[in-house]
């Protein structure tokens, strides 16, 4: 299996090394956690052969680039994370392990839109009753203490070596893999001391903040595995009970046998948890597809007399609302190099989907929210507004309109990922609307996009 770097993938200015191996999707990402790096996964990437598999090093690990004073922490982690992500063309299945569990669940929290599945190996979210921290993370984590352990790591290098290869040793199970991973996770190690330093001063405050948002767990809507060795003594089996607990429907799998690197002491087990995960995700290109089709379908029955009459978007008519949606059609085209269709909205809309269904579409980049984002994401957001702005039609011209549910639900996870600053005056949004309870999935996106599901045009 030939391992390339196609990825080029960089966070506020830096460099992030991205391996990738070519195959089929949902893609599977790999995370590592501390203090280790891409290289904990050597034996379980080939037990995924077929697959599209990327894995990489945190900022501060590893290859990629080592900033110094860079923060560290869960909530920074979560941004390099969501970097990789969005320069990934489909749906991922995010693999974490160790500290690596907060970005991830986090992650798949802001974009459940982009997550196939989540596998969780020997993790944590938040604080829970049997969690143990293992000794040189206790050294490294509990204030004052940390101070005299870096101290004399600094100064007795050898000292620190021994610590390492006790601590990581104690990791795995199988003799074999310890003796050939160790001393090249130690290796890479020594330059990243900084990194695992300040995230080891992040780690409380981690536990407890990450453990205050546990409830949000319970409605994260996509396949949950949790997946522990079940030799860990720190992140044991009571651990990984409550973690699988914490959401809806997520399958536990103790490994008989596998210490906390249960990836290395036990790849094939893992690796079918895995590539066993359904491919649950809808297809953006698809979603587009039929949004289109009912909002370009009401557009064509507003009588010309009505196209001046005022739409749920204040201060705009229908008129103005099918000239937005024709716009940033223009806008995707230019990205994406795609012929301009002219100011039909469903002929301009289909030469949007069939440039997004060019293979080269997957290299493009478009400016949202301040960012360059993947093609992909590009066409999240189009799907959304294309969406929503059928209602507006609909209810302007009074023409009966009904959203598709699984529509609905699909672009309430879009619009959800919005930061804060696209709600509010002079923002893409009006302030959210509270549908009220047992509201179905149309009047919940509506209210998120500050409408009101009761709004009916003035009379004349």
């Amino acid at each position: 299996m030939t391992t390339t770097a196609p990825l080029s993938v960089t966070h506020r200015g830096h460099a992030l090394h991205v391996e990738e191996e070519p195959g089929a999707g949902p893609t599977i990402v790999l995370l590592h956690g501390f203090p280790d790096d891409r290289h904990l996964h050597d034996r379980l990437v080939p037990h995924l052969a077929g697959r599209h598999v990327v894995r990489f090093d945190f900022l501060g690990w590893g290859a990629s680039d080592k900033p110094p004073g860079h923060p560290r922490s869960a909530h920074d982690q979560t941004a390099e994370l969501a970097a990789v992500v969005d320069a990934i063309d489909g749906p991922v299945v995010l693999v974490a392990h160790d500290s690596s569990g907060p970005p991830a669940i986090d992650l798949a929290l802001l974009w459940p839109h982009r997550v196939a599945g989540l596998v969780l190996l020997n993790t944590y979210y938040g604080w829970t009753r049997t969690l143990r921290a293992p000794e040189a993370i206790t050294l490294y984590s509990t204030p004052g203490l940390r101070v005299l352990a870096r101290a004399l790591a600094r100064r007795a290098p050898e000292l620190d070596h021994r610590l390492f290869t006790w601590q990581i040793g104690r990791f795995i199970v199988d003799d074999a893999a310890r003796a050939d991973l160790v001393p090249r996770l130690y290796a890479d190690f020594v330059p990243a001391r900084e990194a695992f330093w300040r995230l080891n001063a992040d780690l409380p405050r981690t536990l407890l903040d990450r453990r205050r948002r546990s409830a949000a767990l319970a409605g994260l809507d996509v396949p949950v595995r949790v997946v522990f060795g079940d030799r860990d003594p720190y992140l044991n089996a009571g651990v990984a009970r409550a973690l699988a607990g914490s959401f809806a429907d997520a399958e536990l799998t103790l490994v008989p046998g596998a210490g906390h690197y249960v990836q290395v002491d036990a790849p094939a087990a893992v690796a079918e948890r895995i590539l066993t995960i359904p491919d649950g995700a809808p297809d953006v290109l698809d979603l587009d597809r039929r949004a289109l089709g009912a909002t370009a379908g009401v557009a064509e029955t507003v009588p010309r007399d009505r196209w001046d009459a005022p739409t749920p978007c204040a201060g705009w008519t229908v008129r103005d609302v099918v000239d937005h949606l024709v716009e940033n059609n223009r806008a995707q085209l230019a990205v994406l190099g795609g012929p301009d269709a002219g100011d039909d909205l469903r002929r301009s809309g289909e030469a949007v989907l069939a440039a997004h269904a060019r293979p080269a579409a997957a290299d493009a980049r478009f400016p949202l929210g301040g960012q360059q984002r993947s093609a992909r994401s590009a066409l999240a957001v189009h799907f959304a507004d294309v969406l929503v702005h059928g209602w507006d039609l609909a209810r302007a011209a009074g023409v009966p309109y009904r959203f598709d549910e699984d529509l609905a639900v699909a672009a309430e996870r879009v619009v959800s990922a919005f930061p804060d600053l696209a709600w509010g005056p002079g923002a893409a949004f009006a302030a959210r609307l509270d549908p009220g309870p047992g509201a179905t999935a149309g009047d919940r996106l509506l209210g998120l996009t500050g409408r009101d599901p009761r709004w009916r045009p003035p009379s004349t």
